[in-house]
C-alpha cells in the first residue's frame, strides 16, 4: 500500500486537515503559487505521467495510477496541456530521441 499525497485528496479533506474552509484554502492556495488547487493537481498528475511515458508504462495503466477515470480523459488532459497525445509525446520526446 502507498501513502496518499496532498494530489489525491479532495478539497474538502485537506481543508478539513487544516482547519479552514474550502474558500480560504483555495484563495490562500492560489496567492502562494499562481495556480488554484485543481490547476495545481492537474499539473502534478501530468508531470507524473510524463515520467511513467517515458518509463514505457502502458498508456491506460498510466491514466489509472495518476487518477483519471479513463484512457480518453487522461489523453484529452494530456493533449490539452502538453499539445501531443500521450503516444505523439512518448515517440517525439522519450527516451531514444533528441529534443
Amino acid at each position: 500500500m502507498r501513502a496518499v499525497g496532498p494530489a489525491e485528496l479532495s478539497l474538502k479533506t485537506i481543508a478539513a486537515m487544516l482547519d479552514i474552509g474550502v474558500r480560504a484554502l483555495d484563495r490562500r492556495f492560489r496567492s502562494q503559487t499562481g495556480l488554484s488547487l485543481a490547476e495545481w493537481r492537474r499539473e502534478v498528475r501530468l508531470i507524473e505521467s510524463v515520467r511513467l511515458l517515458f518509463a514505457g508504462v502502458p498508456v491506460d495503466e498510466i491514466a489509472v495510477r495518476v487518477g483519471y477515470s479513463s484512457r480518453w480523459t487522461f489523453a484529452t488532459a494530456f493533449r490539452h496541456r502538453f499539445a501531443f497525445t500521450p503516444f505523439q509525446y512518448r515517440r517525439m520526446y522519450g527516451p531514444g530521441n533528441q529534443v
